[in-house]
């Protein structure tokens, strides 16, 4: 007997504003959580798309002078005390 079974290839975004875990740049530099889109602290550093105006998750308004592409969302990472939050452009 043959069973087949078919899987479907594309993948669900993830939120880059959900929570995620900082890498080991973020943590020695004393930032303590992490949205999802900023984990990996050098795509964020080496960031260098077109700038926008965005927003984080709380709405609070962030210029991206540098921008990336997580998951299909343009944005940029703003530090906040020990966060590092995703801004999505708008």
């Amino acid at each position: 007997m043959l069973t087949l079974a078919a899987c479907g290839s594309e993948a669900t975004p993830r939120d880059p504003q959900a929570d995620g875990a900082c890498d080991q740049g973020w943590l020695q530099n004393g930032f303590e959580t992490c949205d999802l889109g900023c984990e990996d602290s050098a795509t964020a550093l080496t960031a260098s798309g077109t700038g926008c105006a965005a927003l984080t998750l709380e709405a609070s308004p962030v210029n991206c002078s540098k921008t990336f592409v997580f998951d299909g969302v343009t944005g940029c990472c703003s530090v906040d005390d020990t966060a590092v939050n995703f801004a999505k452009c708008e």
